[in-house]
């Protein structure tokens, strides 16, 4: 009876173990999509914050906003190397900044040397829809 009792109590502890590890490998497949998302994003952005800043026109995507600029990447949907095939689909957007000239805190001039980014890399998530990761900056071109 005593041999027939521990082996349930160690039937239950080996259970727990069981759904730890199985909550760990999910969570680290959870990370590792966001942190190719992350990746994926930041590349982008590194290109375009070291191109031209006064050529924001795409002609693939035309904007109606003046001085906006959205643009879906040609690979969508792409793997995590950015090559055609994957989960995820990248998009940026490249608009005029607002200086502040006036000191009131609001920016109220469209600045001649600077662009506002912002990259998004959204990807489906298992159970619940889809995840986004966004990136901003503001860049003046050329690595800056």
């Amino acid at each position: 009876i005593e041999v027939l009792i521990s082996m349930g109590i160690m039937s239950i502890g080996l259970l727990a173990v069981a759904a730890m590890q199985i909550s760990a490998v999910r969570n680290n497949k959870t990370g590792n999509t966001y942190t190719q998302a992350a990746s994926l994003a930041r590349a982008q952005m590194e290109l375009i914050k070291n191109g031209d800043i006064d050529d924001i026109s795409d002609p693939l995507s035309p904007s109606a906003f003046p001085g906006i600029n959205i643009t879906n990447d040609p690979n969508n949907p792409m793997d995590e190397n950015g090559a055609a095939g994957g989960i995820y689909s990248r998009s940026w957007t490249i608009d005029d900044y607002l200086d502040d000239t006036d000191g009131d805190g609001v920016g109220d001039t469209v600045s001649n040397f600077a662009r506002r980014v912002t990259v998004r890399v959204t990807f489906p998530f298992v159970g619940s829809g889809t995840r986004q990761v966004s990136l901003s900056s503001v860049t003046t071109g050329g690595g800056l």
